[in-house]
């Protein structure tokens, strides 16, 4: 067996079974953003494992019993690397369908920093005059590794405190990016934040 620790174990089940992880969460009592948590854990308590047992009729004590490395503990870059992967996911899983319901394009791009460090002028995808983009990271310095660009005018949306998206204009071109902070959120909460950018950027054809 491949050596995975229980959360992954239990997040493995979940999408074999292709449950929803809002439904998920409402079958064990539990918060949404639980349940990503326990995704990453290496330990759980015995009587929410029964609990998650039962629900998905996954016996996961007999899988521990036949392979302890389940119960490794795991990197700190694991669980980085975890959370990213099922950020990325859940933002795809539900942003381009939002974007078709809402009548807008369901063209999205994956940003990193290597795309924007060394030039003047936003990466050219082919795209009108606008783009909406995600890159990992909680802040625009971390997403870009602090490159900085005296053509590029960057804000964050919709304050310094609770930031969730960027908007990068080139001063040259004239175009603009508009770059969403991964996370996880439900469909609704999705719908809700790419309404908020459209509110915000009203002159943008998105």
């Amino acid at each position: 067996m491949e050596n995975k620790i229980i959360g992954q174990l239990i997040e493995n089940e979940v999408r074999r079974q292709r449950l929803n992880v809002v439904d998920f969460a409402e079958r064990i009592h539990c918060e949404r953003a639980n349940v990503y948590k326990i995704f990453r854990r290496n330990n759980i308590d015995i009587q929410l494992l029964a609990n998650i047992s039962r629900v998905l009729n996954y016996n996961f004590f007999e899988e521990i019993a036949k392979n302890y490395s389940l119960a490794d503990e795991p990197s700190e870059e694991t669980e980085k690397q975890t959370y990213e992967r099922n950020a990325v996911s859940n933002f795809l899983q539900f942003v381009p369908e939002v974007l078709k319901e809402m009548g807008k394009e369901p063209l999205i791009i994956g940003g990193t920093k290597e795309l924007m460090e060394g030039r003047d002028e936003l990466p050219d995808f082919g795209l009108p005059k606008y783009a909406l983009s995600f890159t990992i990271g909680n802040t625009w310095t971390e997403k870009t590794n602090a490159y900085t660009n005296p053509l590029f005018i960057i804000e964050p949306f919709p304050d310094a405190k609770d930031i969730k998206f960027y908007s990068i204009v080139n001063r040259t071109k004239g175009t603009r990016m508009i770059d969403i902070k991964i996370d996880l959120k439900s469909k609704e909460e999705w719908r809700e934040l790419i309404q908020l950018v459209f509110t915000t950027f009203p002159d943008q054809r998105f």
